[in-house]
């Protein structure tokens, strides 16, 4: 049984006037806690990282062009 099948099991044996304060609870964890998937933050992380790249590139061409002009 997986971990999602027991906790529905336990919510269906759950007295009624207690399913306010479980859902509640469930929604309180799901607020602090966002559900992040990995590949979407990994392809964020992987953006900043080389948009960082390509601004430092730009730059480096930028000043090794302008000392090879004075030469």
């Amino acid at each position: 049984m997986t971990l999602k099948e027991e906790l529905i099991k336990e919510i269906e044996t759950t007295p009624i006037s207690l399913l306010p304060e479980i859902l509640h609870f469930v929604q309180s964890i799901k607020t602090k806690h966002p559900d992040v998937d990995f590949m979407e933050f990994a392809g964020m992380a992987a953006d900043k990282y080389l948009s960082t790249i390509n601004y430092t590139s730009k730059l480096l061409l930028r000043q090794t062009s302008a000392v090879i002009s004075k030469q």
